[in-house]
This record gives C-alpha cells, sequence and structure tokens, in this order.
C-alpha cells in the first residue's frame, strides 16, 4: 500500500509542477526567425502564399483543403489547423493566422521579405502566438521552443528553391 500513495504523490507533484510552472510563463509569446535565400522575394512570396502546393514541398503538411468562405485547412502532425490569410502585401509580406478558437494554441505568422544587395531575400518570419494550457506553456519552453514550427518551414522553402540555408532565431 505505501507504494501506491509513492506513485499518487509523484503523479500530484508532477500535475503540480506542469499546471504550477506553466502558469508561471506568459500565455502569449513573439519569435523571429531570419533566413537569407538566393531566390529573388517575388519567386519567395510566390511559394509562401501558395498553400495549395505546402504538401509538395512541407513534410509537416499530409493535406490541405479550401475552407467555404476563404482560407484552408492544413493536416498534419498537431492534426486539423484552419488557417486564413490576415494580410498579403506582394512581395514584400505576408501574414496568416490560425482562425480556430477551439485549438490549445493560436496566432499569426508574419512573414517580411526584403530584397538583398545580391538580389536575393531576406526573409524574416515573426509567430505572435498563444498558448492557452500552463502545461503545453511549460512544454512549449522548455522541449521544443517557439522557434521549431519557423526553422522547419524555412528550411523546407530553402530545399524547395533548391537552396540550403540555415535560419536564425532572433
Amino acid at each position: 500500500m505505501p507504494i501506491l500513495w509513492i506513485v499518487l504523490a509523484v503523479i500530484a507533484a508532477l500535475v503540480l509542477v506542469l499546471y504550477g510552472g506553466g502558469s508561471l510563463i506568459a500565455r502569449d509569446h513573439r519569435a523571429t526567425c531570419t533566413i537569407v535565400l538566393a531566390a529573388p522575394p517575388e519567386q519567395v512570396f510566390a511559394a509562401i502564399s501558395d498553400w495549395r502546393s505546402f504538401p509538395s514541398w512541407r513534410r509537416d503538411v499530409r493535406t490541405v483543403e479550401e475552407r467555404p468562405g476563404g482560407g484552408w485547412i492544413e493536416t498534419g502532425p498537431f492534426g486539423r489547423i484552419s488557417l486564413i490569410v490576415e494580410r498579403s502585401e506582394p512581395p514584400s509580406e505576408h501574414v496568416t493566422r490560425i482562425d480556430d478558437d477551439t485549438l490549445p494554441f493560436g496566432g499569426t505568422w508574419t512573414h517580411r521579405l526584403e530584397r538583398t544587395p545580391e538580389g536575393g531575400t531576406r526573409l524574416a518570419t515573426t509567430e505572435d502566438g498563444f498558448v492557452k494550457p500552463p502545461p503545453f506553456r511549460l512544454m512549449a519552453r522548455l522541449f521544443f521552443g517557439y522557434h521549431a514550427s519557423q526553422r522547419g518551414f524555412q528550411r523546407a522553402l530553402a530545399a524547395k528553391l533548391g537552396e540550403r540555408a540555415d535560419p536564425v532565431d532572433s
């Protein structure tokens, strides 16, 4: 019987740490990754704004489907996520937003594109996001980080463009 009490105490302590620790972390966050590509801004913009082609070059997107009334639904490791374009100013800025209040997370990605002196593109992707449940906040901060999705997106974009470049967190 004492082993049962020890197991229950460990589980209770773990729950307390997850909720307590997560409650100390802000719900909202901002994270930016920047990558420099040889492709011109027009080509980079065309790639990041063509959500229908995402499954062909993003490993984290299995399928996309158009939503009635605008936007699309991506199916990937986090399930089905509804997205919408908030603002698009070719070829310098493209903003998308998660359009589903039932998810435990959400926010926007703002892609800012600048032409480099060599004619390539400096792409800065900023996530203004939030994580609702405190345990998820703690796990995001300690294990996943806020830049992982952006790094993956930018690396996949570079590969799609036939390039190899590493994003830089800021």
